[in-house]
């Protein structure tokens, strides 16, 4: 008895091969779309910005697509599916996709609380890992 003849989805190696293409494709994705390695002042936070959005509703299409499927056509193409563009290539296009996506699992969830507590410690968390990692950097440039 194979895995996949029991659980549906592929061999990890497959897998593994399919999240890491998908990555490879989205990180260039995010790249072009940031324009490819030309300077653009001021505009690089809308850039990101909208990067963000766009991963964000890509991924909502996506798992909202894959939940209203029913049992019986869940198959192992959707686990490749999820590999591949949800944490491939959204993963590598932008994390941010994921971050909501796990918030808006938690508000399903009925998990308010938690859900803010996760909204809201993510961003304050990322903002201060900048800051100490930019201070961080600076003190070891100096020194």
């Amino acid at each position: 008895m194979t895995p996949e003849s029991v659980t549906g989805a592929p061999p990890a190696t497959v897998t593994f091969l399919i999240v890491g293409a998908g990555g490879a494709l989205g990180a260039i994705a995010r790249w072009l779309a940031e324009g490819g390695g030309q300077p653009a002042p001021g505009d690089d936070v809308w850039r990101t910005m909208v990067i963000n959005v766009v991963g964000c509703l890509a991924i909502g299409v996506l798992s909202g697509w894959l939940s209203m499927r029913t049992a019986d056509s869940k198959r192992a193409i959707d686990h490749q599916l999820r590999a591949f563009v949800g944490v491939g290539f959204l993963g590598g296009f932008t994390t941010f996709s994921a971050y909501a996506g796990d918030a808006v699992l938690l508000i399903g969830e009925g998990s308010w609380a938690l859900a803010l507590g996760y909204i809201t410690g993510t961003v304050a968390c990322c903002l201060v890992a900048v800051i100490i990692g930019s201070r961080a950097i600076r003190s070891l440039v100096r020194a």
